[in-house]
């Protein structure tokens, strides 16, 4: 069985905060059992107010927004079965801060059979928050300048089940942009995107974006990624780059836990950043800092055969909880102030693991550039770096011919 709403616009709100309660006993007492079917809500926009929405007695749920599926409001919608959202965006209005949870099945986006053209810009830093067993995003999520969360609660399994599946050409949107008063053009900061997986994984499929840059002249945004239990498959685009605007902005920021990583070196050139004929970036950008932690296994930042492998970030930390990690490249966190670099090796169940080893020919730069005719402040302070091995026998190994610089700048 299937109940179906449909309309030109339609709103599921509960302003008025009114709970929810199941259906009356019949005669004898007797209370009807929760339903089994299916629920559509159809429209060219379909947006959700405030209060605590429950759709209860649906083994799952379909919205279907020709124009988009819009958060404009504070609050929730709480599905007990499955949630399959075909929109053309998803977006929310400004000020908005709205939850979606789903209790058992999965949360699923699309993208409409036939999209509709020329919908107006999005609001601007809007909040939404998607927890669910499993996520599989293959449409397009709009938010500028806004906070997405994805969260998947649920077991590992077989065809992505408890993960975090951002589909091949899928899109996720927090990037700032240029707002126009009067005749004055004000950037916006780039957003934050976080995705996680209680006990599976996050895949980022391939041609996949994640753009969480900043407008012109604007600070970029932040992206995590967590799967503690699990790894991270990241085969998409990152963006997270703020080009000059009049200002020197931040760049991106990003964060990452996970249980396993198959290739730092892949993750790494993703992160690092692109720029096009005209000096402008257009890919990567994560900069600013970027803090990684590996549960289990060794990392290495460029290889024997292949040492030209550059990590740039002002701030880089990396842990490995339970292997070595293997310097064969450089690290460069030098600016006009020197910046900060941390590699913390451990021991866990492999009696073996816990080295820090920076191989002949690395390099670590925590320089400061900045040369200044007389001391000012931190300007041309040089930085940090700390090498960390395992407790009871580990081993901190910097080879010959490989220089670590934290030194400040000198006069001009």
């Amino acid at each position: 069985q299937t109940a179906r709403i449909e309309a030109q616009s339609v709103t599921l709100r509960n302003s008025r905060g009114i709970a929810f309660s199941n259906a009356p006993a019949l005669a004898g007492g007797v209370v009807p059992a929760p339903g089994d079917g299916a629920l559509q809500v159809a429209g060219q926009t379909v947006s959700l107010g405030d209060g605590a929405v429950e759709v209860k007695g649906f083994n799952n749920a379909t919205i279907a927004a020709q124009r988009e599926l819009l958060a404009a409001g504070e609050g929730a919608l709480n599905t007990t079965g499955s949630l399959h959202v075909a929109a053309t965006r998803i977006a929310a209005a400004p000020g908005a801060d709205y939850a979606i949870a789903v209790a058992s099945g999965a949360f699923s986006t699309a993208l409409p059979a036939v999209s509709a053209t020329g919908p107006a810009a999005a609001g601007l830093g809007g909040q939404l928050n998607v927890t669910a067993p499993t996520i599989n995003h293959a449409g397009y999520f709009d938010l500028p300048s806004g906070v997405l969360e994805l969260k998947a609660t649920g077991a590992a399994g077989a065809d992505g089940q408890g993960s975090v599946t951002l589909a091949a050409g899928s899109q996720i949107n927090t990037a700032g942009r240029t707002e126009q008063f009067f005749d004055v053009g004000v950037p916006t900061r780039g957003g934050a995107v976080a995705l996680s997986s209680a006990n599976a994984s996050v895949v980022i499929g391939a041609n996949a974006l994640v753009d969480v840059s900043g407008a012109d002249g604007a600070d970029a945004g932040a992206l995590s990624i967590r799967a503690a239990n699990g790894s991270a498959q990241i085969d998409g685009i990152l963006k997270g780059g703020a080009n000059p605007g009049g200002a020197a902005p931040r760049q991106g920021e990003f964060v990452l836990d996970v249980a396993t990583l198959v290739n730092f070196n892949q993750l790494n050139q993703l992160l690092n950043t692109t720029t096009d004929g005209a000096g402008r970036i257009v890919s990567g950008g994560f900069t600013e800092s970027r803090d990684i932690r590996v549960r289990s296994g060794d990392v290495s930042i460029g290889t024997t055969a292949d040492p030209n492998v550059t990590v740039t970030a002002r701030r880089f930390q990396l842990a490995a909880d339970n292997g070595d990690i293997d310097v064969y490249g450089t690290i460069n966190a030098s600016g006009d102030k020197g910046g900060q670099v941390t590699l913390l090796a451990g021991r866990g169940a492999n009696p073996d693991a816990g080295d820090v080893m920076v191989h002949g020919g690395a390099r670590i730069a925590a320089h400061g550039a900045e040369a200044v005719a007389a001391p000012f402040g931190t300007r041309g302070e040089g930085g940090r770096v700390m090498l960390g091995s395992a407790a009871g026998g580990g081993q901190v190994n910097i080879a010959a011919g490989s220089p670590i610089n934290v030194a400040g700048a000198g006069a001009a």
